[in-house]
């Protein structure tokens, strides 16, 4: 197996797993508001983690 050939499996497998997990997770949802909450929580957390790295970068440029 080479080097790249490594990498695609991985990939598939973490998106199977993600998948996996996003199907439990779905299933116990109560309603659409609460997949809103969720994906704004989860969403949020993640720009506020891209911003405050491209905030620290032109800091120290």
């Amino acid at each position: 197996m080479t080097f790249t050939a490594a990498y695609v499996l991985m990939s598939q497998a973490a998106t199977v797993v993600i998948t996996l997990i996003s199907a439990g997770v779905t299933f116990y949802m109560d309603s659409i508001a609460g997949a809103w909450k969720l994906l704004i929580v989860t969403g949020g957390v993640l720009l506020l983690r891209w911003y405050w790295w491209h905030v620290n970068a032109a800091q120290h440029s």
